[in-house]
């Protein structure tokens, strides 16, 4: 399974105003926004800790694709592959299976974000670049995302908390995206739990005005903690990113 992280979790301007709309354009500055923008950013690279061992558990690929993690496409229209951005606000992120050539998607999953950093329980669905018709996915309810050979890739389903919970199959070991236990917010931090226990921890900072982006993530592995950051550096007008680093 090979796992993409694209999109740069960015709370820029949107809309047709274009790629340098002004500040008084900028999702952050309106009201009940900023909470729900920040809650995709420490949501996506958990998602990607999630892919990451669940991928490498897998000793023959058994589908066509990779999985896409992105966040919220806050710049109009989109720099690069994939689709443009979208020209409304509603704060989401997305989790699905690309088979190329191109940017084919059966169900591209928007997971909506909610005033208060949850996941809303509503996930919206749609195709890109083929066939098919738009679905929705209560609280609950299994997303499966399969390729065009109807094999399955990976399942998602929201939880009655606002938490995430993801695996490969039915009756496989299943990852759980936990908002911070104290704020029960996912703009605070995210907790991973694989089969229940803990994985790690991740805490995203995000400069909007500067482009910088720090992750800190801390593992726990056979009781024995340990920490690591990444700092992603972006053009805070295109979400292009610039640089890279570990720590």
């Amino acid at each position: 399974m090979n796992i993409g992280d694209k999109g740069v979790f960015a709370h820029r301007p949107a809309g047709p105003a274009g790629l340098n709309a002004g500040p008084a354009n900028s999702f952050a500055d309106r009201p009940g926004k900023p909470a729900s923008l920040k809650a995709g950013c420490p949501a996506c690279p958990s998602a990607k800790e999630v892919g990451l061992p669940m991928g490498k558990n897998i000793a023959t690929k058994d589908f066509d694709g990779y999985v896409a993690i992105g966040g919220f496409e806050t710049t109009y229209p989109r720099i690069g592959r994939g689709p443009k951005g979208h020209s409304e606000d509603t704060p989401h992120i997305h989790l699905f299976l690309v088979v190329p050539p191109g940017w084919r998607i059966r169900e591209a999953s928007h997971l909506y974000i909610d005033s208060d950093g949850r996941l809303t329980g509503k996930v919206h669905c749609m195709p890109s670049a083929c066939e098919g018709a738009p679905k929705n996915y209560e609280q609950g309810q299994i997303c499966a995302q399969k390729d065009f050979s109807d094999r399955t890739a990976f399942e998602f389903r929201i939880e009655s908390d606002g938490s995430l919970t993801i695996r490969r199959r039915e009756g496989m070991v299943e990852y759980h995206l936990r908002p911070d236990p104290v704020s029960r917010s996912f703009r605070s931090a995210c907790e991973v739990l694989k089969a229940d226990k803990p994985l790690c921890k991740i805490i995203v900072q995000d400069n909007c005005e500067t482009g910088d982006i720090r992750i800190q993530r801390a593992f726990y592995f056979h009781g024995a903690p340990g920490s690591h950051e990444e700092i992603i550096r972006y053009d805070p007008d295109t979400s292009v990113v610039l640089s890279r680093t570990q720590k």
